[in-house]
This record gives C-alpha cells, structure tokens and sequence, in this order.
C-alpha cells in the first residue's frame, strides 16, 4: 500500500555556505574540510539525494549532479514549453543532462551565481512488486523549486518539480538516485521569470542545440531514435540508421496488404520520414514509447568489434495524432539489431552505434474502446507515407 506523507520542510543548497562559516555539520551536508573542499552528503536516503543535488547546483558542480541521476534518468520538460515549441521533445535522457550542464557549469559559463531552494511539499512511496526485495521500491517528491540564476540578468523559476528516486543496482550500500524530474512549472508573473525546462535551454550553451545523446551505445542509439521521432526530426532519426540499413515489414501485413514490399531500405525510410516528418505533413503530434523487452549480445569471436551485434526487443506505444481527432496507434514489440558504425566515430574516436536491421514482428495492435483511435503496426504506418 502506498504510504504518503505530508511533510514540508526546506532542503536549501546555502546549508552547505553556513556549514563552512559555522564550523558544524547537519543533516544534509558535511562541512568542507580546511583545504576548502565540499564534501557532498552520500546517497544514503532520498532526503540526502534532494539536499546533494541543491548543493551540486549552486556550487555548480556537475559530476556530483550526475552522480544523483541514475543512468535510466528522464527529464521531463515543462508541458507549457513543449506546448510553445513544437521543436522540444517531451523529455531527454541522461545523456542531454550531462551535455547541458557541462556547458552551464563549465569555466566559461555566463552564469555569474545559482540559488536553489527546494522545498518538500510531500512524498509518497511506492512499493514494488515484491514485499521482500526492497529494490523495486520508489520514493516520490514532491517540491516547490526556487531557483535563481544570475547570467547578466536573472533567471527566476518559481514552481513545482516531481522526483521519483529509487536505490541503484549498481552499488553495494544502499544508494538512492534520481530516475525521474519532471518541471510542473508556475505561474509566470515577470518576463525574467519562466521554468526549470528554459534555463537548461537558454544557459546550456551548445548543447542546447544538439538534444541527442551521442551513439556511443545501442541504448543511446535507441533513446535517440525514440527523441527524433516525437521531435519528428528525419535527419536525427536517419543517423541512427546504417547505410546498408533494412525495416522488414511485418508478415501479417504482407498477407493482409499484398501489395506491400517484405523490406526496404534507408533510402525508402529517408522518403517516408521525409514525408512525414514534411513542415506540410498532416501528423499534428507524435507520441511514442518504449519499454525494454531484452537485449543480448552476439560476440562474433573474431576479436573484431565491427562483427558484433546487439539484439534489442521492445515493446512500443506509438501515437500519431492526425486532423481532425484520427489517432494511428502501433502497440506491439520490435526487435532492432545494432552493430559499430563503421564510417564514422565520436569527437574523441569513441565506437559510434548504428541500426543495422529492424524487424516489425508486431502481432495486432492492442484495440480499445475509443472508436477515434485506428490500430496499425508501425510498417504500415510508415506506408501510408511511401
């Protein structure tokens, strides 16, 4: 059973200021040692994890930011942002928040100082699954944000956040880390005032332009191809595309649509998301998801990163939303083999990954109730597109 607690109490990142001047220690924070070093609190509860990641703020520390995110993180973005801006995805990973706050946080930043109070208005737990095994369990947080960010003017959010925390798997000691953030925002009663989501966006330097992880992994190759999507973004979701790249197309579809091709290649997935991703497109609004199924590794033996592949299955909910209340509906699994890119490699000569084969072996999609929602696969979505 869910327990709630309504409890309001501040976690202020100037606790860690006070330490320093005082000489003591509290509950949140641990007080720097004579060299001037900040001792962040551990990650032993989730209290501790919403006083660390005040303290990485205003100190604007971002290792010790990421170090409170837990590698499946999302961001979820202000939903009057996305609304505003058709370009914004609904969220990023991991990888956008490293990318954003290194260039916030970096020597050359425009920001001249960071406050941030972040109040608990209430928590909630959720338990999971099973009642001996604590690890499934979560932690919500409910909390009113003040943040002020002074970078020639002053940024002020004032509003409400959510974090959901759980313990990480990939520690011994129990470690809690953040897993989701989403910016509820406030109102808006100044022109310098606006949201969490807009000051990454405004202060995150090049980044800003460039929400994509790099494909550095198969996941991040996956979470790239999911972001280009909602963003309907082609050019984004083609690199996550090999060059001798092939979608085959369901076998169900084939009985039923015979005159549908069994597979295309990139050049046909470039015209149809070319198409449908068009500023004339009739797609008003993508949604999609996907939920990891399993993943396994093929070690070809030949010593040869080139030659291995990585198999992943998940299973998507895809939502196109088309005038005037048309709602194209794919739920089902697909299976995506990944293997090293083999033209290209990162900034610093990383191994970059890329889609090789993608295989639509989704069974009829889940119908319900809603006679305004037409259930497909994903091939033939893509179809009406060619």
């Amino acid at each position: 059973m869910r327990r709630r607690s309504n409890t309001t109490w501040p976690v202020v990142a100037a606790l860690a200021a006070v330490a320093l001047l005082a000489g003591c220690t509290c509950d949140t924070c641990t007080c720097p040692d004579d060299g001037g070093h900040i001792e962040y609190p551990d990650q032993s509860t989730p209290d501790n994890v919403i006083g660390k990641l005040a303290m990485a703020y205003e100190n604007m520390d971002a290792d010790e930011y990421m170090e409170c995110l837990a590698e499946e993180f999302l961001f979820s973005l202000n939903p009057d942002d996305v609304a505003g801006d058709a370009t914004l995805p609904p969220y990023w990973d991991k990888s956008e928040e490293r990318m954003l706050h290194w260039h916030m946080f970096a020597d050359t930043t425009v920001i001249e100082s960071i406050s941030l109070t972040l109040t608990v208005v209430s928590t909630d737990s959720l338990p999971g699954d099973d009642p001996v095994d604590p690890s499934d369990d979560l932690w919500e947080y409910e909390v009113n944000v003040d943040l002020r960010v002074q970078a020639g003017v002053t940024y002020l959010s004032s509003g409400m956040a959510l974090f959901v925390m759980r313990r990480s798997s990939d520690h011994l000691d129990t470690v809690w880390q953040i897993i989701e953030h989403h910016d509820l925002g406030g109102d808006h009663i100044q022109r310098e005032d606006t949201t969490w989501t807009a000051i990454k966006l405004a202060l995150g330097g090049p980044a800003a332009d460039s929400l994509y992880p790099l494909r550095t992994s198969p996941v991040n190759v996956i979470n790239k191809l999911v972001l280009a999507y909602v963003r309907m973004d082609a050019e984004a979701y083609l690199d996550c595309l090999a060059e001798d790249f092939i979608f085959f197309l369901n076998p169900d579809d084939l009985t039923d649509y015979p005159e549908l091709p069994a597979y295309w290649d990139k050049v046909e997935e470039a015209t149809i998301h070319g198409n449908m991703f068009a500023e004339d497109t009739d797609v008003e609004r993508i949604a999609l998801v996907f939920t990891g199924v399993s993943t396994s590794y093929d070690d070809a033996g030949t010593g040869d990163p080139f030659d291995d592949t990585w198999v992943f299955l998940e299973d998507i909910d895809l939502r196109i939303q088309l005038p005037p209340d048309l709602t194209l509906h794919a739920q089902a699994p697909e299976q995506f083999t990944l293997g090293v890119d083999p033209d290209e490699t990162g900034h610093g000569g990383e191994l970059l990954w890329e889609i090789r084969r993608w295989y639509d072996i989704s069974e009829e999609g889940g119908r319900g109730p809603d006679p305004m929602v037409e259930d497909a696969s994903w091939g033939t979505i893509k179809a009406i597109y060619r």
